[in-house]
């Protein structure tokens, strides 16, 4: 069986699964129990990634097909007349003609396309070839889907070209992969530019009866998390003047820094945003939490944490929200006190000190989230560290996937391409607890003096 007919058939095995489920509360004429709940939700996140890797999967079969693909017989001339054509272009262009590389080569090791140097190969050829590279534009039209990107410029536009699909996706599966939040948050699409999800906020209580008295009456009671589709760019520039032996590192170093520009910003303000411009108006998981939602520790910096603290964090958390319960730290957080913690438990021998700590703690899984508090020194009052289900606490509407345009024009006095990318979501953190009650995430924070 191949890959793709395994990944296939374990996302077949998983919504048979999601079915039941779903089958057996309507065929009791009931809503999900807690334990349904979370268990539905555990088989929505593994069939989101499995969808994610066949998609990556199709799309390098696709690619091997394409460039396994014979290429089309150059019609033969006389060697003469080929001496002449070479002897003419350097005559009048002042410039050699150089083949087109049968195997391209990165000069370092690929990163957005990892083990595809001919995609990042083709990537460069685009932007060199939208800044007016002779060769790069005459590979271009050679090539179906770099001569449809080429052909749709609009100088109305400013000049403006859309990029290749090949790239658009990669950018798409990128930005999936390098976000933090995004990978652990619920994510939605929205189909509008608002989204109202209706959320249980409390349900029906249960009265003591006494003789020929009545029962007490009691209601669920609703409200909704609301999504307004916010917009997100990223403009970079890139040299028309590359060398074109960098073209493959340039079309995968381009890529990859505008998924991760999107992917470190979606974390900024999934966890740190504070509701400013800097952040679109989005307060993220450190400043919307609520007061019952917290934990507050007798110290000021990580080194200092104790055990105990973190215990009271594991504590706190609700019942319904601890079956996919992970701790949300920084690297160095997560060194000065976690893996402090653990060193300090002893029992290391050279084998386990040289494998290093293991991202699990107190029994639960540990994410490392960079936009969190890096700070090692004394801090006061700052939730440094989160514990919980992000996915209960958080929602991030996607509105629209990542638009990438290309400019021949926005730079021209410099000689340089702009490459514009946008997108537009937004984020809600609605799980925030009350001043007495805990949400279903919880932040341990710092003393405040």
């Amino acid at each position: 069986m191949s890959k793709i007919d395994k990944l296939r058939a374990d996302r077949s095995a998983i919504v048979d699964q999601m079915r039941a489920i779903n089958d057996l509360s309507e065929a009791e004429d009931r809503m999900l129990t807690v334990e349904e709940t979370a268990e539905f939700d555990a088989l929505d996140k593994n069939l989101r990634k499995l969808d994610a890797e066949i998609q990556r999967v199709s799309c390098l079969a696709e690619a091997d097909a394409r460039w396994d693909a014979p290429l089309p017989p150059i019609p033969s001339q006389p060697a003469t007349a080929v001496a002449d054509i070479a002897a003419s272009a350097v005559d009048q262009l002042g410039i050699e003609p150089k083949p087109v590389p049968a195997a391209p080569i990165a000069s370092g090791a690929l990163k957005a396309y990892a083990g595809d140097a001919r995609a990042a190969y083709d990537a460069g050829q685009f932007f060199l070839a939208v800044g007016g590279n002779a060769a790069a534009k005459t590979y271009c039209g050679n090539h179906p889907e770099l001569q449809a990107a080429l052909s749709e410029g609009s100088n109305s536009a400013g000049g403006f070209f859309v990029v290749p699909q090949f790239m658009a996706a990669k950018l798409i599966d990128l930005k999936e992969e390098y976000g933090v939040f995004r990978a652990h948050a619920d994510v939605q699409p929205m189909a509008s530019d608002t989204l109202q999800i209706p959320r249980r906020s409390s349900g029906v209580t249960a009265y003591p009866i006494g003789e020929n008295t009545a029962v007490t009456a009691s209601d669920m009671a609703w409200d909704l998390v609301e999504l307004v589709a916010r917009k997100w760019g990223v403009l970079k520039k890139i040299s028309t003047e590359l060398s074109e032996d960098a073209v493959v590192s340039m079309g995968d170093k381009v890529t990859q820094e505008i998924a991760w520009a999107f992917a470190k910003k979606e974390d900024e303000c999934g966890f740190i945003g504070d509701g400013t411009s800097t952040y679109n108006g989005i307060t993220g998981c450190i400043n919307a939490l609520a007061a019952g939602s917290i934990v507050t520790s007798a110290e000021q910096a990580f080194s200092a944490y104790i055990l105990s603290e973190f215990e009271s964090a594991v504590g706190k958390l609700p019942e319904y929200a601890r079956a996919n319960a992970k701790w949300y730290i920084s690297r160095p957080g997560f060194a000065a006190s976690m893996m402090r913690l653990l060193d300090a438990l002893g029992g290391n021998t050279i084998g386990t000190v040289g494998s290093g700590a293991p991202l699990q703690f107190l029994g639960y899984p540990v994410v490392i989230a960079q936009s969190l508090s890096t700070t090692l020194t004394d801090q006061t009052s700052i939730n440094q560290i989160l514990f919980g289900d992000l996915a209960m606490a958080a929602t991030l509407g996607t509105r629209r996937s990542m638009s990438v345009k290309v400019s021949t024009e926005r730079y021209l006095e410099y000689d340089q391409i702009g490459i514009l990318a946008t997108t537009r979501y937004d984020i809600n953190v609605h799980g925030v607890g009350d001043s007495s009650n805990p949400g279903p995430l919880i932040a341990l924070q710092t003393a405040a003096s």
